[in-house]
């Protein structure tokens, strides 16, 4: 059922009024430490031969985030160059990391740049997709559980040889339940090969063609850089977002998933559009747009670069954009890469964080630093004045949070140099985090609207990309004190809506489509003792192995915890469960990942008595 734009827009109107003047105030200030060490990090370092870095290359590089194991801990993959094109990191728990064993048996390509996360075979478990800077055949490998992967062969982006890879995004354009790509090129002819659509899980087909979608500019070459997707025009459907070189930034209308349509390009202004972010920046309702590009301070441009720096567009309704009035803060970062919106400091309003850097040109490139933006609640971003001096090569930037303590966290990848981990200092400050699942997956696509004492906020969940790079896919609200929720509902991509109450702050919540929904225990499975005392042991037999995680989540969709695994004996698992304090009595439902069976599997209902 569609969200009812009209009953929202009320709502914004009387919380106006009723609110009082100090509703968003800030507890505490700001600060980010630089925990690159102390998380066991220090050695990651993206490296170029820089005789023989070709330009892409130079642009190259990337970090995805995504919990790899489902141990309910954000993980993260970060391409590394030449010493070995990419590295999987696992979360311990703890606020360190640790490589996975064997790097779960990833092997990037060639020049590997964009790294994704996203569901090829509709199982619980995110697959990765990496592409190549130098033309090299992108690699996808099959998430197995436990941190490793499989290579898949014969995906049908072997056509794709030749071309390289600026950004990768994951989309299911036509909303027929399986996620596409979207792969974007620059500085090359501009050929039929950005849209892919999944064949189901057996590979990918070119899919331009059909869709309608074909080069907008001469001469005919191609320059996008970072594609992001929202549905705009609330017909059900995404709509492209194209950030692009060289004054190509530009946006598709989805026509019913049939056919792209193009909007006027000459709405965005951007001269060498990189990176984006999208988000409702001035919870107005809807997803607004920041691109990064190119600030020159001297007013020479010494190479075939504009010098008007980044720009900002306002959403005024179905995608109408408009560009922001100029402002230094947004406009003046440097040579801008990978961008993100996020709620940093828990007041209610989306932040900007931006990488910078060039190390060719003009030497005050080379030294540009990350920028983090705080909103200041009147359409305007001031810069964090003691965020920590990253000058180093960005490019890509990870948002995440590492501990699960409720503040957010940033990754970012330089290119030509190492990884860094800012860890935010906030403390008992207010949030929510959200996941929504289908099928035991994530819901990409979906749209999460929180109605509150202080406002309504609204986070997407996927479907967007940094600039090669991919943040932790939860929708994840800072809200300011004394705020209480009155509701909650999610917009499935399937166009289906729901509401959900009685959630509380400082919470993460894992909702499914169907609250509530009755599962009935499959005939190869055996649970005992069911009932069961929090803190006992409960035995599972079954004709499958189940892998160690195993999930416990309350009636209503909300994660609890894990249950320990503390003996298996062929097919029979011994389970420890946690003690009362956690499972106070009433039903919950356990979930598993099981790698020998094609579809996801229902969880399994018990009782604690």
């Amino acid at each position: 059922m569609p969200i009812n734009r009209s009953a929202i827009l009320c709502f914004r109107m009387l919380l106006f009024f009723c609110l009082p003047a100090t509703a968003y105030a800030q507890s505490e200030p700001l600060t980010f430490i630089d925990a690159t060490n102390m998380a066991g990090l220090g050695g990651i370092q993206h490296l170029l031969e820089q005789r023989f870095a070709t330009t892409t290359e130079q642009t190259s590089g990337g970090i995805a985030v995504e919990d790899v194991n489902l141990d309910g801990y954000a993980d993260f993959f970060v391409i590394t160059g030449e010493r070995s094109g990419g590295e999987l990191w696992l979360n311990q728990q703890d606020g360190t990391f640790k490589q996975a064993n064997h790097n779960g048996h990833i092997e990037a390509p060639d020049a590997a740049t964009g790294p994704l996360f996203f569901y090829y075979n509709n199982d619980p478990l995110p697959d990765l997709f990496i592409g190549s800077a130098n033309g090299a055949i992108p690699v996808l490998y099959l998430n197995m559980g436990n941190g490793n992967f499989s290579l898949v062969e014969n995906t049908g982006l072997e056509l794709y040889e030749g071309l390289s890879t600026t950004g990768a995004t994951a989309i299911d354009f036509d909303r027929d339940g399986w996620e596409d790509l979207f792969l974007c090129h620059w500085n090359e002819p501009f050929t039929p090969f950005h849209f892919f659509r999944n064949q189901q899980g057996n590979g990918f087909s070119p899919y331009d063609t059909k869709l309608n979608f074909y080069n907008l500019f001469a001469p005919e070459l191609d320059h996008g850089f970072t594609a992001n997707f929202r549905d705009l025009n609330q017909n059900g459907f995404p709509d492209l977002l194209l950030s692009g070189d060289f004054g190509t930034t530009q946006l598709w209308i989805n026509e019913g998933g049939q056919q792209f349509v193009p909007t006027d390009p000459a709405v965005f202004t951007d001269q060498n559009g990189m990176g984006a972010a999208v988000g409702d920046y001035d919870n107005d309702g809807d997803e607004d747009w920041f691109v990064t590009a190119i600030f020159d301070g001297d007013g020479v441009l010494e190479g075939n670069w504009g010098g008007s720096g980044n720009r900002l567009y306002r959403n005024e309704g179905k995608g109408k954009f408009m560009e922001t009035p100029p402002h230094p803060s947004i406009t003046q970062t440097g040579w801008g890469w990978a961008a993100s919106f996020a709620d940093f400091n828990h007041d209610g309003w989306l932040d900007l964080m931006v990488t910078n850097g060039w190390p060719r040109g003009e030497d005050s490139f080379k030294g540009d630093t990350s920028r983090l933006l705080i909103n200041n609640h009147s359409g305007q971003f001031l810069p964090l004045p003691n965020f920590p001096p990253d000058t180093f090569q960005g490019r890509g930037i990870g948002i995440l949070d590492v501990e699960l303590d409720g503040d957010l966290d940033i990754l970012i990848a330089n290119n030509n140099g190492p990884l860094r981990l800012y860890k935010n200092q906030l403390n008992d400050d207010n949030w929510l985090r959200i996941l929504p699942l289908q099928a035991g997956r994530t819901a990409h696509g979906a749209l999460v609207i929180l109605y509150t004492t202080s406002g309504v906020f609204q986070r997407q969940v996927g479907e967007s990309s940094n600039y090669v790079s991919q943040n932790e896919t939860v929708a994840h609200f800072g809200l300011p004190q004394a705020t209480n929720i009155d509701s909650l509902i999610i917009q499935w991509p399937d166009g289906a809506s729901s509401t959900y109450y009685q959630i509380e702050t400082k919470t993460t919540n894992l909702l499914t489509q169907k609250k509530g929904q009755e599962y009935s225990t499959p005939p190869d499975f055996q649970v005992f003792p069911n009932p069961v005392r929090a803190g006992s042991l409960l035995h599972i037999q079954s004709d499958v192995f189940i892998n160690d995680n195993i999930f416990i989540w309350s009636s209503s969709g909300q994660f609890i915890g894990s249950a320990m695994v503390i003996q298996r004996d062929n097919r029979l698992l011994t389970l420890q469960l946690p003690p009362a304090a956690s499972l106070p009595l009433g039903e919950y439902y356990i979930t598993f990942v099981l790698p020998e069976r094609d579809n996801p599997f229902p969880p399994i209902k018990i009782i604690i008595e």
